[in-house]
């Protein structure tokens, strides 16, 4: 009688040790919102711009959309402003910046702007009191590279910005602790090698978003500069950031392809620029389709972020 008494009451306290290394455990289980394509709902195309979209930075200015983009083969930045995302396509663009690949942040009342710089090789900083300008410029960052993003951290209160490094064309990461800087390059946040194939060769347009305490990177990957190789596809990916060492926890998801007519336009299989955005209508992700040139009209699409 004591005997079975005494192995039912250590079978229980087993059971529910078990049961609370579970539960633990499933508590400090990360959160994993892309673990593959189904993660998000592609919605597809939103309208197309008939000079086309040579890198973009959306982001919102109380209800209403900015959209800071430039046009294929041209060096100056336009925005246009609309209360829906659909009313940019009919938005009158407004020249701002003399630059490409901009970035946009609006922090303390001041509007900072990124804009590429071909002829040093580096991404400026200008600002301005107002989202149309006029915009000071006040340094380089004093990084060799083009893409960046910037956005704050909650968790710290540091901004990160990520690029593009204009030599090996992969993904990296820099902080500082206001938009002038100064910037400390934390380097590339891949330590894989050889790299996944289908971002081996480019990891272009990295954006940096924080989202429920977890640091995600969305970029495009590109396998090959020839179509020859892998059908040439350009990918849209994601991954978690380890914002402890600022490199990479795992592997990078694919989340979209360039399967759709409006993506293939052109003969042009590239889908980049992605921006993660906490809408009215939920987290969504905006992105774009780039033909590469003249004449054809380039895509803007738009995908939710499945809960």
């Amino acid at each position: 009688m004591d005997t079975y008494f005494n192995n039912e009451t250590q079978m229980k306290k087993q059971t529910l040790g078990l049961l609370l290394i579970t539960l633990l455990s499933g508590c400090s289980e990360p959160q994993k919102p892309f673990r593959n394509a189904d993660a998000i709902a592609d919605h597809g195309e939103l309208f197309c711009l008939e000079h086309g979209i040579n890198e973009f930075d959306l982001v919102m200015d109380g209800n209403d959309y900015l959209l800071f983009s430039h046009e294929f083969d041209t060096g100056d930045t336009k925005v246009r402003r609309a209360t829906t995302v659909d009313g940019l396509a009919q938005a009158v663009p407004v020249s701002v910046l003399p630059g490409r690949f901009p970035t946009v942040f609006q922090a303390d009342g001041r509007w900072h702007a990124w804009v590429y710089d071909v002829t040093a090789g580096m991404t400026d900083h200008y600002v301005a009191d107002r989202w149309d300008g006029p915009y000071q410029r006040l340094q380089h960052t004093g990084i060799r590279a083009a893409d960046w993003h910037v956005r704050r951290n909650p968790a710290d209160g540091l901004y990160y910005a990520t690029y593009k490094s204009i030599d090996s064309l992969f993904a990296g990461l820099a902080r500082a602790e206001n938009p002038a800087g100064p910037w400390e390059d934390l380097g590339w946040i891949f330590d894989e090698q050889p790299r996944a194939g289908w971002h081996s060769y480019e990891e272009a347009d990295p954006a940096i978003f924080f989202r429920k305490g977890h640091a995600y990177v969305l970029f495009a990957g590109w396998n090959t500069r020839s179509p020859a190789t892998d059908g040439g596809l350009q990918r849209i990916g994601v991954v978690e950031l380890d914002m402890k060492r600022f490199r990479v926890k795992g592997p990078a998801t694919i989340l979209i392809e360039p399967k759709q007519a409006w993506q293939r336009r052109g003969n042009s299989t590239k889908v980049f620029n992605p921006v993660f955005m906490e809408t009215p209508q939920g987290e969504r992700i905006f992105y774009a389709h780039n033909p590469s040139a003249r004449g054809i009209c380039a895509g803007f699409g738009v995908a939710d972020v499945v809960k």
